[in-house]
């Protein structure tokens, strides 16, 4: 009986509201840690002093892009506060009113 090979997933769209960059940080770190155990040879100690390089600076990165989206995030919820005090203040003085 032959098997058949499965074919890979089709990826998925990318998402960043609901990327777990934590998840992805602690990968990163995992990786790092693996490349650290390797045991250093003449060879391999350049290869992998660049391969732990390059992690550290992946991790920077998705640290600075995560500040970026939460300062973003804050501009955006600053805005939409200003856009709401006329309404509720507006609201307010009808409540009184009423009363």
């Amino acid at each position: 009986m032959q098997r058949r090979a499965r074919l890979p997933e089709a990826p998925k769209p990318f998402d960043l509201w609901s990327y777990d960059t934590a998840h992805l940080l602690d990968e990163l770190a995992g990786i790092r840690e693996i490349i650290l155990r390797v045991p250093i040879t003449l060879q391999t100690k350049s290869a992998l002093q660049s391969a732990v390089d390059r992690i550290w600076r992946v991790e920077e990165d998705v640290r600075f892009l995560l500040s970026l989206q939460r300062d973003m995030q804050a501009s955006f919820a600053q805005k939409a506060a200003k856009l709401d005090a006329p309404k509720k203040q507006a609201n307010l003085h009808v409540h009184q009113m009423k009363a």
